[in-house]
């Protein structure tokens, strides 16, 4: 990554960082009515997840999604480049199995 990918990459992490508990309170354990009503039906009825599959939620946030998603018998592991959001999504996930883990932005090379 180069230097000025990488001084992005940074910016983007510690914008989402700063605004992690904003977006965990708008959000909270079920999503906002935009989320519940779109997003969640919408995404379940395209994975047409069975229990005991493996499920992968990238820039999960607080976890909305994985949560769900383990809620219905799915294996998930839940990815986002903001700590701060990510220790949100750990707090909200404890009586289910979501793995939580860091990732990196990082540009694809093409070719």
């Amino acid at each position: 990554m180069n230097e000025q990918d990488q001084r992005l990459n940074d910016e983007g992490r510690t914008l989402w960082d700063q605004k992690a508990a904003f977006w965990d309170d708008l959000h909270g354990d079920d999503g906002n009515r935009f989320h519940r009503r779109l997003i969640s039906p919408a995404v379940e009825r395209l994975l047409a997840l069975q229990r005991g599959e493996h499920v992968l939620d990238v820039a999960c946030g607080n976890g909305v999604l994985a949560r769900r998603l383990a809620a219905l018998g799915g294996q998930v592991t839940a990815v986002d480049f903001s700590a701060a959001l990510l220790d949100r999504a750990r707090q909200r996930a404890i009586i289910f199995t979501a793995r939580c883990t860091s990732c990196w932005a990082r540009r694809l090379r093409q070719g």
